[in-house]
C-alpha cells in the first residue's frame, strides 16, 4: 500500500525560513558557525590523540529487538535494510512493516526472496514515498505509528547510519511516548567493518566522514536549537 502525504514539517520550516529577512538568516548562520567551531575544537583534540581510529566504531550501535507496534525501515540500503525488516517481521517482532522509499518493485523482490510468507497485499505492509533525509523520513512515519499498544518501534538501517538515526529518532519519537530500538542490518557492503583498519579503505573513509559531518549538522536539532538550522 503506497501512502502519499502532504508537505512535511521540514519542508514547511524550509519555506518559512526563505520568507524571513536576510539579517535574521545571517544571524542564525553566525550562531551556527560559532556552535560548530566550539564543537570542532574538542573533536580535533580527540582526533589528535588518536581517537580517530575509534570514529567508525562509535557510529555503530546494536540493540536487541523487542515486541513492537511496527518495524520501520529507513530509505536507502537496498537490499540490506529491507532484508532485515522482512526477517524481523517473519520472526514475529511486529505485525506492521513500514518502508520509506520509492522503489516498490525492488522491495517486493527483496521481500519474496527473504520472506516468502510475507503478503504484500495486506495493509500491514506500508510503503511511504521518496526518502529525503533521516529526519524527514521519521516525521512522515510518525502519524502511522502513534496510538500503538506497545509504544515501541524497531528502526532498521545500515551499521554506519545507526548512531545518527537512533539519536534523531529518540529525540523526535520519545516526546510522543514512543520507544525506539535501532536494529542494524549488519551489512557493510564492500566497506571495512569498524573493527578492521577501516581508514585504509576509501569508500569506508568517505562514509565515516559523511556520517560524522551529518551528525554535527543535526546536533542543534537534537539539542532543541531548531531555530539555528
Amino acid at each position: 500500500m503506497i501512502v502519499h502525504l502532504s508537505r512535511s514539517p521540514v519542508e514547511k520550516a524550509s519555506f518559512m525560513r526563505t520568507a524571513q529577512p536576510s539579517y535574521l538568516k545571517s544571524s542564525r548562520r553566525a550562531i551556527a558557525y560559532t556552535l560548530t567551531t566550539l564543537l570542532l575544537v574538542p573533536l580535533f583534540g580527540w582526533i589528535g590523540l588518536g581517537g580517530w581510529k575509534q570514529a567508525a566504531q562509535w557510529l555503530v550501535i546494536t540493540q536487541p529487538p523487542a515486541v513492537a507496534d511496527a518495524i520501520v525501515v529507513l530509505g536507502g540500503g537496498i537490499p540490506t535494510r529491507p532484508k532485515m525488516g522482512f526477517q524481523l517481521l517473519h520472526q514475529g517482532w511486529a505485525k506492521r512493516l513500514i518502508f520509506v522509499g520509492d522503489r516498490p518493485h525492488v522491495l517486493t523482490q527483496v521481500g519474496h526472496s527473504y520472506c516468502p510468507a510475507c503478503d504484500f497485499a495486506r495493509p500491514e505492509v506500508t510503503l511511504l514515498g521518496l526518502s529525503r533525509s533521516t529526519l524527514d523520513d521519521l516525521q512522515r512515519v510518525l502519524p502511522h505509528i502513534q496510538g500503538g499498544l506497545n509504544r515501541r518501534i524497531l528502526l532498521v538501517t545500515d551499521p554506519y547510519h545507526t548512531r545518527r538515526a537512533d539519536w534523531i529518532a529518540r529525540h523526535l519519537l520519545n516526546q510522543h511516548g514512543i520507544e525506539v530500538r535501532t536494529i542494524s542490518s549488519n551489512a557493510y557492503f564492500k566497506m571495512n567493518a569498524p573493527q578492521t583498519p577501516w581508514w585504509q579503505d576509501l569508500p569506508t573513509r568517505q562514509v565515516v566522514l559523511s556520517e560524522w559531518t551529518k551528525f554535527l549538522f543535526y546536533l542543534p536539532y537534537i539539542w532543541g536549537l531548531t531555530w539555528v538550522l
